[in-house]
């Protein structure tokens, strides 16, 4: 009997930007929260950690906008001891995107990157990662 194969080719619908800073968690965010004035919050599961399972002890902050059905997180890449993403350890935080189309995912690399807080911005291919399967929630 012949043996089938099932080939795809995975599709991530939303982008991922990576972030490098010397400061703090919530110091990160409140930046990112002025310079997009948007509204990152830490996520309520965040704050009962001992009962959440091994991938999601890195701390998750998220923005929500119902009208553009954009969703934001901002996700520590390196906490206690432990990297989110392995291969790209340099980088301290991610910004997860959904629903933001090239030209304002431009226009957000060019505002962070202004920032006297953050240090190297960068936009990620997810498609490349091996752990991409991390950013998928």
């Amino acid at each position: 009997m012949a043996k089938h194969f099932l080939e795809f080719e995975e599709e991530y619908d939303f982008d991922v930007i990576g972030i490098a800073s010397h400061e703090r968690n919530y110091r990160v965010c409140w930046e990112i929260n002025r310079i997009l004035d948007i509204d990152l919050v830490l996520r309520p599961e965040e704050e009962d950690k001992e009962n959440m399972p091994k991938a999601f002890e890195h701390t998750v902050y998220h923005y929500s906008n119902s009208i553009l059905k954009r969703n934001i997180h901002l996700i520590c890449n390196q906490q206690d001891n432990s990297v989110l993403i392995p291969e790209l350890k340099n980088l301290s935080y991610f910004l997860h995107l959904e629903n933001v189309d090239s030209e304002n995912l431009n226009t957000i690399i060019e505002l962070l990157q202004n920032s006297k807080l953050i240090l190297t911005v960068t936009k990620l291919d997810v498609a490349l990662l091996k752990s991409r399967q991390r950013f998928i929630f």
